[in-house]
C-alpha cells in the first residue's frame, strides 16, 4: 500500500511539471512586437492616404504648431487679438516708411493670406506736404510744391471673392501707421486687431451679396495720404464697383464710452458741437442694432473721408469721448485698451456686415 501511494506522489509530480513547461511553450508563441508597432504608427503618411485607416490605438506624434499655423486652427478671439497685439507693438512706433512700419505691412500681409485672402501692397511715393496744401488746389494732388520724393508708404490690400456673380465690394478700412513717438495701442493698433479678427471670422462667409476688401492704409497720420493716393489711382469703373467704405479708428479705449458711427457732415446741432448726419450707412447701423440708440458723429479726420469727396457712401466705427491727453501723448500705455471691448467692437461689425441691405446704399 505504502509502494502504491509512492507512485501515485511521482505521478502527480511528473503531471505538474508537464503542464508548466506546455504553458511555458505556449508563452514562447511569438506575439506582435510594441517597438514594432510604434515604428509603423510613427511612419509618415504618404499625401492622400487618410489617417483613419490607422489602428484607433496608434500613438501619433505630437507637434507644436508654428507661428502661421497658430493663427488658423481654431482659437479664442481674445488669444488671437493678443498676439497681434504683441507682435504689431514689438518694434516700436509704426511712422509712415520706416522700416517698423514695412515690418508691420509684412506682418498683415502674412495674416491676410493665411486667412484666405488675395494680397497685394501698394506701394506710393511721398512729398513735401503740409497743413496749407490741403486747403489750396485739388484735393487728390499729393505733390502740390513739385518736390523730390522724400519716402514711400505701403497700402496694404486684402480681398477675398463671394461664391455670388457680381463684382462689386465692400471697403473695410484702418490705419496701421502711427505717430511718431508713441506704439498707437489706441491710435490705430485698436482699429487693425479689429478689422485682423474680423477678417478671420468672416473669411468662412461665402455667399455675401458682394466681395470683401480690406485695406490697412499707411499715412493717415500724414494728411491721409495712403488713402488719398489709393482712392486717386482708382478708375472710373472701379470706382463704380466699391459700394461704400467702413472706416476703424480708436476703438477699445477704456475710458471712451460707447460706440459711435461718424459721417464727414456736420449736423450743426447746437447740443452737441461734434453731432453728424447720418447717411445710408448709419441708417442701416441704426436699422440692425436698434436696440443701441447709437450716436452719430462728425468726422472728417480719418481714411473714410477721402472715398466721400469721390461720392462713395463712407462711414467710421469710434468712440464717443476720448482723453486725448492720454491717447495721444501716452498711446504706449496697454492699460488703455480692453480686449474685450475689441472683441465686442469686431461681433458688432460682422453682424453689421453679415445684415447690410446693400439695396438700400446710395450716396
Amino acid at each position: 500500500m505504502k509502494k502504491i501511494k509512492e507512485i501515485l506522489i511521482v505521478l502527480a509530480v511528473i503531471f505538474l511539471f508537464s503542464a508548466c513547461e506546455q504553458n511555458a511553450a505556449d508563452n514562447l508563441i511569438e506575439s506582435p512586437k510594441t517597438d514594432n508597432l510604434i515604428s509603423e504608427a510613427s511612419e509618415e503618411i504618404e499625401p492622400g492616404k487618410n489617417s483613419e485607416t490607422l489602428p484607433s490605438n496608434t500613438p501619433v506624434p505630437s507637434s507644436v504648431p508654428d507661428n502661421k499655423t497658430m493663427y488658423t486652427i481654431p482659437m479664442k478671439a481674445e488669444e488671437v487679438i493678443e498676439k497681434h497685439l504683441q507682435e504689431l507693438t514689438k518694434n516700436g512706433p509704426r511712422k509712415w516708411g520706416t522700416e517698423n512700419e514695412q515690418s508691420a505691412a509684412n506682418y498683415i500681409k502674412e495674416r491676410m493670406e493665411e486667412y484666405g485672402y488675395s494680397v497685394q501692397i501698394q506701394v506710393f511715393p511721398a512729398y513735401e506736404y503740409d497743413i496749407m496744401a490741403i486747403s489750396s488746389g485739388d484735393y487728390f494732388n499729393l505733390n502740390p510744391y513739385n518736390s523730390e520724393v522724400i519716402g514711400e508708404g505701403r497700402n496694404i490690400i486684402a480681398e477675398i471673392q463671394t461664391q455670388q456673380d457680381t463684382d462689386k465690394y465692400l471697403i473695410l478700412c484702418a490705419h496701421y501707421d502711427t505717430v511718431s513717438k508713441e506704439l498707437g495701442i489706441i491710435d490705430n493698433t485698436s482699429g487693425v486687431l479689429t478689422l485682423l479678427e474680423l477678417a478671420r471670422q468672416i473669411s468662412a462667409e461665402s455667399d455675401l451679396p458682394f466681395n470683401l476688401r480690406f485695406i490697412f492704409f499707411s499715412s493717415e497720420e500724414r494728411y491721409l495720404i495712403g488713402s488719398r493716393y489709393y482712392v486717386s489711382n482708382l478708375s472710373e469703373k472701379d470706382l463704380g464697383k466699391i459700394i461704400a467704405c467702413i472706416n476703424v479708428d480708436m476703438v477699445g479705449y477704456v475710458n471712451g464710452q460707447e460706440l459711435v458711427v461718424a459721417t464727414p457732415y456736420f449736423a450743426n446741432d447746437p447740443r452737441d458741437p461734434l453731432a453728424g448726419i447720418g447717411n445710408a450707412l448709419t441708417d442701416e447701423w441704426q436699422r440692425i442694432f436698434p436696440q443701441m440708440n447709437t450716436l452719430i458723429q462728425y468726422s472728417a479726420s480719418s481714411d473714410h473721408y477721402p472715398f466721400e469727396r469721390k461720392g462713395i457712401p463712407s462711414m467710421m466705427i469710434t468712440q464717443k469721448y476720448f482723453d486725448y491727453e492720454t491717447v495721444r501723448k501716452k498711446d504706449s500705455d496697454f492699460e488703455n485698451l480692453s480686449i474685450d471691448e475689441l472683441v465686442n467692437t469686431v461681433n458688432l461689425l460682422k453682424e453689421y456686415v453679415l445684415n447690410l441691405n446693400i439695396d438700400k446704399i446710395s450716396y
